[in-house]
């Protein structure tokens, strides 16, 4: 029974670790969506003075 509680104790290590590993994916993808609407925002920026000017 002791063998069941050492496998229970790996898989719950390892679903922690897999947890870890999915919310840092997760966090870096927002950080890129962040940024892509930061470059978005600028370039629509710059469209609208483009526009202006004309």
């Amino acid at each position: 029974m002791e063998e069941m509680g050492d496998k229970s104790k790996v898989n719950d290590e390892r679903v922690d670790e897999i947890m870890t590993m999915a919310t840092n994916y997760y966090k870096d993808i927002l950080v890129r969506i962040v940024e892509y609407n930061e470059k978005l925002e600028k370039l629509r920026n710059l469209k609208q003075e483009a526009d202006n000017e004309w």
